[in-house]
């Protein structure tokens, strides 16, 4: 893992800590009125959803799903309102290579117009570390829910999902992905030799491995060969970091690409 510098330190305070935003009561009251609308999201899906104010450094909102296990960790260090409380779930491996995600998607948004901003999510591939010694491999996309006056980003949504239980440490990678044309954009992956991001082909494929169709069926749809069909999936599984192609599928959902 990269050294943690004392440049990418200071940046990050800048965002934790002395970060500011233009906003006032009304701002606050409006946001109180989509609360329910969250509530509703969160009970959709098996997931974790919170709302970071950066003004104030506090969460507005926060509802999960997850097993009663994990339920318990979070729920821990969220009440103690702190906005390291995500630092004390990762694993110490995971923690500097978060800090450069986030200080790289901040500088990445800050040099596009305001209006584009609300564009682009970041998705982090991580493995929080249970006290009782195992882990759990998540998926937290971080997308902004609102900007403040000026146009600098003021609340971040958080979803984690999680992917599998009782794995072992994988190193973690993060890009930014282009919600409106789905453009990948890497950031700052750990130095473990593969890349998160997928081909066009590949993503072709994982969408219709996720409409049930079978290798040869898909070999046949897209005039190649079955060998390469089972080349392209390998490469999705690798990438991905997952076991087998369920697993991939599941992250692919997870993070937006199918």
């Amino acid at each position: 893992m990269r050294a943690y510098s004392k440049q990418l330190s200071e940046k990050h305070k800048s965002l934790t800590i002395e970060y500011q935003c233009n906003v006032n009561e009304e701002d606050y009251a409006a946001f109180e009125s989509k609360k329910e609308l969250l509530l509703k999201i969160s009970e959709v899906e098996n997931q974790a959803i919170s709302v970071y104010d950066m003004h104030n450094k506090n969460y507005l909102f926060y509802h999960t799903k997850f097993n009663q296990e994990l339920d318990n960790m979070l729920d821990g260090w969220l009440n103690k309102l702190s906005p390291f409380f995500f630092n004390n779930l990762l694993h110490p491996n995971d923690i500097s290579f978060v800090h450069e995600a986030q200080v790289t998607t901040f500088d990445f948004l800050n040099n596009q117009p305001p209006q584009g901003r609300k564009d682009y999510k970041m998705v982090l591939d991580l493995t929080l570390a249970h006290p009782k010694g195992y882990f759990y491999r998540v998926v937290l996309q971080s997308i902004i829910l609102e900007l403040d006056k000026d146009g600098n980003i003021w609340l971040l949504m958080n979803i984690i999902d999680m992917i599998s239980k009782d794995i072992s440490y994988s190193p973690p990678q993060s890009q930014l992905i282009n919600t409106k044309t789905g453009k990948q954009i890497a950031l700052c992956n750990a130095e473990t030799g593969n890349s998160a991001l997928l081909t066009k082909r590949e993503i072709e494929i994982l969408k219709l491995l996720a409409q049930g169709l079978e290798s040869k069926d898909i070999a046949q749809k897209l005039f190649i060969s079955l060998n390469t069909v089972n080349n392209h999936r390998q490469k999705i599984i690798y990438k991905t970091g997952s076991e087998n192609s369920g697993q991939a599928l599941l992250y692919a959902k997870r993070i937006g690409l199918i």
